[in-house]
């Protein structure tokens, strides 16, 4: 039987460690060789939440296996933090923000970056008060949807602080931003900003624009089995819109099937009628629009020159008449 004994100090976990066997007892021999010194940071991390409310603090840390220990740089945004924790702080109006660490080892020089997707749940929005679509020369209001009191509010177009001019106004607690007559120039994105407790919290925008949201679909409303055909969703916006498929219950068996952004590209294998859908949205024009189209897929029309009909076929036509000619001659 063989005891296992460990000489000097217990080996760190980056340590490696050489086996003697003298008789029936094992010596461990731990040595001090990093398998980390020196060299680029491995194993470089950010914990911390998945994802932080808008008007709130989040906490996260950056690690790495690095000898001698690591630096650490943080990067937000164009903003710049030094250390292996950074307090995060979500103002909002976006969905996600993408936070940066780059360790880097002091004594090689060389680093490692890593990048988290942070979701922000926004708590703030501008919203059109009522649900008709903005119309040149109607009047129109946009509403601080969230906002709390006291507070203090401000309102931006296009990022740039706006100030009431002729046609415009403000309600009294500076919520709701109202337009007496639409005009060309009014048309932009429109957000609000909340300032309460030394904090400011930044609204998901809403886009003026004017027209309605259109969608329509594009191919053959019918279609044969063992054959490509494409169909296209095509949509009038393109700024802050997402285009996409819907398929309910899934799609059905095919030869072939891909969709490559609003294109969908398909060779049908059975005989069936199939339901299109396409959806265009804007959020923040807060529009929605659909699109439908009924495509029958039918089987391959039979091959005359391979159908069984009653007429002749070329090879039997020029049997027949040498039949005939054989005949003639026999006759003579």
């Amino acid at each position: 039987m063989c005891t296992t004994l460990t000489m000097g100090r217990p080996a760190p976990l980056w340590a490696f460690s050489v086996l003697a066997l003298t008789g029936v007892t094992c010596l461990i021999f731990p040595l001090r060789v990093s398998a980390f010194g020196d060299t680029k940071p491995l194993f470089v991390r950010i914990t911390g939440p998945d994802s932080v409310t808008a008007g709130e603090n989040a906490v996260f840390e950056c690690s790495a296996y690095c000898t001698p220990p690591c630096n650490y740089t943080w990067s937000l945004g164009g903003e710049i933090s030094k250390g292996p924790t950074v307090t995060l702080y979500a103002s909002g109006g976006v969905d996600t923000v993408d936070l940066d660490c780059i360790a880097l080892n002091p004594k090689s020089g060389e680093s490692t970056k890593t990048t988290t997707t942070i979701k922000v749940t926004n708590v703030l929005f501008v919203r059109p008060v009522s649900y008709e679509e903005p119309a040149l020369s109607d009047p129109f209001s946009l509403t601080c949807a969230g906002a709390i009191q006291p507070s203090t509010i401000l309102w931006y177009k296009d990022g740039e602080v706006m100030t009431v001019t002729a046609g415009t106004s403000l309600s009294a607690d500076n919520s709701t931003l109202s337009f007496s007559a639409l005009l060309p120039n009014h048309q932009g994105n429109y957000q609000c900003v909340l300032s309460a407790n030394g904090r400011e919290i930044v609204a998901v925008g809403y886009l003026l624009v004017y027209g309605s949201l259109r969608v329509s679909i594009s191919g053959p409303d019918t279609i044969e089995v063992g054959k490509e055909h494409v169909f296209e969703c095509v949509a009038n916006c393109s700024i802050g819109c997402s285009v996409g498929w819907t398929f309910r219950g899934g799609f059905p068996p095919s030869y072939s099937f891909s969709l490559q952004k609003t294109v969908i590209k398909w060779v049908p294998s059975d005989p069936m009628t199939q339901l299109l859908t396409c959806v265009a949205s804007n959020t923040r024009a807060a529009r929605t629009a659909t699109a439908t189209k009924t495509v029958k897929v039918i089987s391959k029309p039979p091959d005359p020159t391979e159908s069984g009909s009653p007429g002749l076929k070329p090879a039997a036509v020029l049997c027949l008449a040498f039949t005939i000619a054989l005949l003639v001659l026999l006759a003579l």
